[in-house]
């Protein structure tokens, strides 16, 4: 298994390695999330998409979760973000590719 890390601080995310994930794997490869304490007591979901017309979402637990299977169906870009929601407050992350 591959794992992607991320550090967050505020809403600036950056790629704390950047490990070999390859087309067509399945419930293998995850990313998983350093958070600064500003996101604390927030739900957190990531955002997963190699096209606008097609976004993934997947809820974090601690602060992690497997990569969804359709942006890896084939090789290329995928961008990758994360947004939290406590109460009616939203923070966004900027996007990552």
């Amino acid at each position: 298994m591959s794992e992607i890390k991320v550090q967050c601080i505020d809403q600036a995310i950056s790629f704390l390695n950047t490990p070999v994930i390859s087309s067509g794997n399945v419930n293998y490869d995850r990313i998983s999330f350093d958070f600064c304490s500003r996101w604390d007591g927030y739900a957190k979901t990531a955002i997963f998409y190699r096209n606008k017309d097609e976004v993934y979402y997947r809820l974090l637990e601690n602060d992690s979760c497997l990569i969804p299977k359709e942006v890896l169906t084939e090789k290329g870009v995928i961008y990758i973000g994360v947004f939290g929601c406590k109460d009616d407050v939203t923070i966004t992350s900027q996007v990552l590719t």
